[in-house]
């Protein structure tokens, strides 16, 4: 079953050689991806044209609770 070719694909990339830093994710032949920004991590990427897309983000706090916005421009 876990080897079933029938369900959709994702691939996950780690930026850099840190699992624990940012990762990319993304679902063959579609526009979607999402990206994983460890918030420490935030102005080592801020000007990476990739991310200058309209996006969806998610803000993780220490109490598990989650801010979800959007902008037009990542």
């Amino acid at each position: 079953m876990l080897r079933d070719r029938s369900h959709k694909r994702i691939q996950i990339c780690f930026y850099g050689d840190n699992p624990d830093g940012i990762k990319i994710a993304e679902s063959p032949n579609t526009a979607i991806q999402a990206v994983c920004i460890p918030r420490h991590m935030l102005k080592d990427v801020k000007d990476e044209e990739e991310l200058k897309k309209p996006t969806i983000y998610f803000l993780f706090g220490g109490d598990k609770q989650a801010y979800i916005g959007e902008a037009a421009n990542g």
